[in-house]
């Protein structure tokens, strides 16, 4: 699920001045938003450390004020979203992933921005591409 919104969010930030260089933090900050969807993070120093250092990641992004920061932080929740549903129902033909990103569009409505409706249609676009190849196969 985490590599897929990543996946997801690096593809929407190619546009972006900056975007593909900052691919390295924006998988980063999705992995971060991605802690709230694990229904269990085991405890220990590692994930404790790594917990650490993703909020500290998330944090210095957030402070940040470019139009890639922004981007990402704007992005990150929805590419989890996103996967989660994809991953959840994997075998309902990408119905759970068109579904979520119509509610999307709708909660968003006019607010949406052109890099999260470039998010949506990039998933919806590499799932079909995907299923395609895979068929085809």
């Amino acid at each position: 699920m985490i590599a897929i919104a990543q996946r997801w969010a690096v593809g929407a930030m190619a546009d972006i001045d900056g975007g593909a260089e900052a691919a390295p933090w924006v998988r980063m900050v999705v992995v971060h938003e991605a802690l709230s969807a694990v229904d269990q993070v085991r405890k220990g120093s590692d994930q404790e450390m790594a917990r650490f250092f993703l909020e500290r990641v998330r944090r210095e992004w957030a402070e940040r004020t470019d139009e890639v920061a922004r981007g990402v932080l704007a992005i990150a929740p929805l590419a989890v979203r996103m996967a989660r549903a994809n991953a959840v129902l994997a075998d309902s033909n990408g119905q759970a992933l068109n579904a979520t990103v119509r509610d999307i569009r709708a909660e968003l409505g006019e607010r949406i921005t052109p890099l999260q409706d470039a998010l949506c249609t990039f998933a919806v676009d590499e799932r079909f591409d995907r299923r395609r190849e895979r068929d085809a196969a």
